[in-house]
């Protein structure tokens, strides 16, 4: 007689159906441990994909404000090219930092420096150097010119127009003349 037939009824044993249980569940956690390494890989691969995005963007902003920096000191706009170079700076990487400094003085090297400051009473509003450079003459807001020695800073003479009617400061072709024109 065979072992299975169609008009027998055979059960399975409790051992086989452990097992298929055991199978099912075998392929159910598969299914999902392979959609989670899928999420996941989606995920990394993202994220590999946004922050070579950001390197790049961070890479562009250096590279414009290096040429921005570059441009300007070219032109010889020296203090225009320090705050770009500065940006760039500190926006690089520390290893090249030495190269960003080296680009900083030279334009610094170049650059005017301050050699004298003066303080007024009064706000000023304008200044103007004569001809030869050996006096500057300062409006202030209150209407009175000083004229002073560009050398040393020293007043050399007493507030000069009337007050309250002194709008701006020129020299004028004379060396030793300024323009102060007035209001009316």
């Amino acid at each position: 007689m065979p072992i299975w037939s169609a008009s027998s009824t055979a059960v399975p044993s409790a051992a086989c159906v452990s097992s298929r249980k055991r199978f099912r569940q075998a392929r159910r956690i598969a299914a999902i441990v392979s959609i989670i390494a899928v999420i996941g890989g989606l995920i990394g691969f993202e994220t590999i994909r946004e922050r070579g995005r950001r390197a790049q963007d961070h890479a562009r902003l250096i590279g414009a404000s290096m040429e921005q920096g570059l441009q300007n000191l070219n032109s010889s706009d020296l203090l225009q090219s320090l705050p770009p170079l500065v940006a760039a700076m500190t926006l690089d990487d520390h290893s090249r930092e030495r190269l960003h400094r080296i680009r900083l003085a030279a334009a610094l090297d170049q650059s005017p420096t301050l050699s004298h400051l003066w303080w007024n009473t009064n706000e000023t509003a304008d200044a103007a150097f004569s001809r030869d450079g050996k006096l500057v003459v300062i409006g202030t807001r209150s209407g009175r010119a000083y004229v002073r020695d560009a050398a040393s800073g020293a007043l050399l003479s007493a507030p000069l127009g009337p007050a309250r009617l002194l709008s701006t400061v020129d020299s004028i072709r004379r060396q030793t003349a300024f323009c102060l024109p007035l209001r009316i």
